[in-house]
């Protein structure tokens, strides 16, 4: 049997997600990753983009997207809402056929954010990413973390790759430093990190 695909990944929204975010509730499909050429990249979906609705229908949590998305007719047009910056908007896709080399994955995380960061990192390089075996040539790599610190109870791990803070692109050690300090006191600070091979979405404080 043909399966559907919109080429997305896919986070569970926690209850420090949805506050990072401004969602009224912890429900949805954070959306961590957009495919280039992917029916989701050509309706116009946008990593941090929260999907609440499929096709007509609720989305509560992020294992709900990946089920109804394989079942969906091959070549269906299919409106998706999302909520954007606090918008709510509907685009509309057309669902491709999956290959075996393609899958809607959803990382499933549970998050508990106390305190200020507590972490080492370095920016990645050509040469950096070829010692560490990164398949990310771009962002800040974080080497230890203190385990009690608000960055390891958060969940971040060494090798983690940060590319972005607070959903601002970071390249270096230098510009990840200046959005933490212009981050507004008492929110959690959202850090989207890859690691082994994903993207995922991570409020940290």
């Amino acid at each position: 049997m043909e399966r559907g695909w919109l080429g997305v990944r896919i986070q569970r929204v926690t209850p420090e997600l949805a506050k990072s975010f401004n969602l009224p509730e912890a429900q949805g499909a954070l959306v961590t990753d957009v495919q280039s050429d992917s029916p989701a990249a050509k309706a116009g979906l946008r990593s941090g983009d929260v999907i609440v609705e499929y096709n007509g229908r609720k989305v509560a949590r992020s294992e709900d997207l990946p089920r109804v998305v394989a079942t969906t007719p091959i070549g269906q047009e299919v409106p998706i809402t999302v909520l954007r910056d606090g918008q709510r908007m509907t685009l509309q896709t057309r669902v491709a056929r999956v290959h075996d080399e393609q899958s809607e994955q959803a990382q499933v995380t549970s998050n508990e954010n106390k305190g200020a960061l507590g972490l080492s990192v370095q920016t990645v390089t050509p040469d950096v990413a070829r010692e560490l075996g990164l398949d990310q040539s771009h962002g800040v790599v974080i080497r230890p973390v203190r385990d009690d610190g608000p960055a390891g109870n958060a969940g971040l791990r060494p090798g983690d790759v940060i590319v972005a803070v607070d959903r601002q692109p970071v390249k270096n050690v230098e510009e990840m430093k200046s959005l933490i300090q212009t981050h507004r006191a008492g929110t959690p600070t959202l850090f989207l990190v890859h690691r082994d091979g994903d993207n995922l979405y991570v409020p940290v404080g």
